[in-house]
């Protein structure tokens, strides 16, 4: 196994051992009782309370956390919303799912694995409960750099990859489903399916069947001699028309870049630097506003990259990571709390007394 892989294994085994062992809502807080954005009762929802909580309505839609189940020991695990209009913990339903894959936007279903890694496809609506498998299969995500499955911003499809080179998309309301080629799905703003396509340093990335970018363009900004090659890492998708593209050399200097892209159209080129050597070849998720991009993997934030500044931030917290829906705002999740940290801030804006394994952030 790779030592960039075990690091991680590790890093992530330590992560999840200091959540189980610290997991609670500080009681001094938080207090009982409430009423839901749907206006209904809520019995055993908790009020976040606390000096550095936000003010009610400040921050837009709902935070959704996972957290060990108060049953097994964390061997289950519940997943949350924190109503930020109301500043509410709501209920959990009944989930045993511990890793959450991805979210739609509109906070409708959610993509996670199940205690025995098999993919499900969760409804949101009223409280988490499972609809049904949609990959029965074991499975050991080896590519730690790609997303397993992707939902739809408006709740109607969701993508899964079923073989090296296959994606199996599911049409929620009808329940059809169509193949398409390519890994690593991720739904564009206006509904289009993104895959990535191909071997190895002869990749493509696909928007509904058409080739958006290919081998050539992932050469742009790392200044290569025509007999110098070049290798995808990671890819992702954000609002009107923006790729986000990570790519590195591979002879020589293999420092990763960061390429944007609008329209097809290159912007621009952004050196990967100043982050643990470990997490440098790892994913990256572009913010909706296509304003920044977060480097490291879902469980594991390694710095932010904003374009307008050009450089990688850090901050002060590394757990898992989350864009609000209007990507103003950074969530960061680990074994006590909650931060939020606004755009061209190091340290957190607001926290909230909340611990979480993983966390996601819907309208």
């Amino acid at each position: 196994m790779p030592r960039a892989r075990v690091v991680a294994l590790i890093v992530g085994l330590v992560a999840l051992a200091a959540v189980v062992a610290a997991w609670s809502l500080r009681s001094d807080d938080v207090a009982p009782g409430g009423v839901s954005s749907r206006g209904e009762p809520t019995p055993g929802a908790d009020r976040l309370r606390g000096p550095d909580v936000p003010p009610e309505g400040v921050l837009p839609g709902r935070l959704w956390t996972v957290v060990p189940g108060h049953d097994r020991a964390g061997s289950s695990c519940e997943m949350r919303a924190i109503d930020l209009g109301a500043l509410e913990l709501e209920p959990p339903g009944q989930l045993t799912h511990c890793t959450l894959v991805d979210i739609s936007s509109d906070g409708q279903f959610a993509a996670a694995y199940d205690d025995q890694l098999r993919l499900a496809l969760l409804d949101l609506r009223d409280r988490p409960e499972w609809i049904r498998d949609l990959d029965t299969r074991l499975r050991e995500n080896s590519s730690r750099t790609s997303r397993i499955a992707a939902l739809a911003g408006d709740g109607r499809a969701v993508a899964w990859c079923v073989g090296g080179n296959e994606t199996a998309v599911l049409t929620i309301e009808s329940g059809d489903v169509q193949s398409v080629t390519g890994c690593d799905p991720r739904f564009g703003q206006d509904g289009e399916l993104f895959t990535r396509t191909g071997a190895p340093r002869n990749e493509e990335i696909r928007a509904d069947g058409r080739v958006v970018l290919s081998q050539p363009d992932f050469r742009e900004g790392l200044d290569l001699t025509p007999e110098e090659e070049s290798d995808l890492l990671a890819y992702d998708v954000g609002a009107d028309g923006a790729i986000a593209t990570k790519v590195r050399r591979v002879i020589g200097l293999p420092l990763a870049t960061i390429q944007l892209w609008q329209d097809e159209q290159f912007q621009g080129a952004y050196r990967v630097s100043g982050v643990d050597g470990a997490l440098e070849s790892s994913g990256l998720e572009l913010s909706p506003d296509a304003t920044r991009v977060a480097l490291g993997w879902r469980g594991l934030l390694a710095g932010v990259l904003d374009f307008g500044f050009g450089r990688v931030g850090r901050t002060s917290d590394h757990g898992s990571y989350a864009w609000s829906p209007d990507g103003r705002w950074l969530a960061i999740g680990n074994a006590e709390s909650i931060s939020i940290y606004a755009r061209g801030s190091d340290a957190p804006t607001y926290s909230l007394p909340v611990t979480t394994l993983m966390i996601a952030w819907s309208q």
